[in-house]
């Protein structure tokens, strides 16, 4: 089977008329296409939630809660600007000129580092989100400052335990959500590409 023509057919109903396929757009059905539209709500989504952390920072008193939320604040428009990045580069219309194989290997690489850079930030940040979420609460309804809230030894082990069980939770959590939102097209492509280069 010929890569291009292969690609032509992902999704698309066999009675239809033949394809201009130089001028597919962005809303194809394409396993590519599904990718960027999956971005861009992950882009969306981040860009919201990430507004939420300078509100936070309006009402938190406590400097070393602050401290926390600037940190996951920094973690999320990193994230942003990487998944912005990545929106810009997946290319749903690829010219049949062009090597395809490669091109297809080349758009599943920078969604994979994407999904493991995700993954990465979040071992990081899920601790620091946990401790000032704990902390939070925990000042607000004891009307203690954070030292004096920390100074009791159940409030460390509580604090040690939802951090222990909370932090894989939220990376299988992530994990999970990022593969159905990305896992079928993934391997759709990646299987297409090894069915192709095997014939070859």
């Amino acid at each position: 089977m010929d890569l291009t023509d292969a690609w032509k057919n992902i999704n698309f109903e066999p009675s239809a008329p033949e394809t201009d396929w130089s001028k597919i757009s962005e809303n194809s059905k394409t396993p590519l296409s599904k990718m960027k539209k999956s971005v861009s709500y992950n882009l969306y989504w981040g860009i919201v939630i990430t507004l939420i952390y300078p509100v936070l920072l309006v009402y938190i008193d406590e400097w070393i809660i602050k401290i926390g939320v600037v940190l996951v604040l920094l973690a999320s428009v990193m994230l942003i600007r990487a998944t912005y990045k990545l929106y810009k580069q997946i290319n749903p219309v690829i010219n049949p000129g062009n090597n395809l194989i490669n091109e297809l290997n080349y758009q599943c690489t920078i969604i994979k580092r994407w999904i493991a850079l995700q993954q990465k930030i979040g071992l990081l940040t899920y601790p620091i989100s946990i401790t000032f979420g704990f902390l939070l609460g925990g000042i607000s309804s004891s009307n203690l400052t954070v030292f004096e809230f920390l100074n009791k030894p159940i409030v460390l082990i509580s604090l040690l335990g939802a951090i222990v069980i909370l932090t894989p939770l939220c990376y299988l959590l992530v994990r999970w959500m990022l593969n159905v939102s990305f896992k079928k097209e993934l391997l759709g492509l990646e299987n297409l590409i090894h069915s192709v280069t095997s014939e070859k």
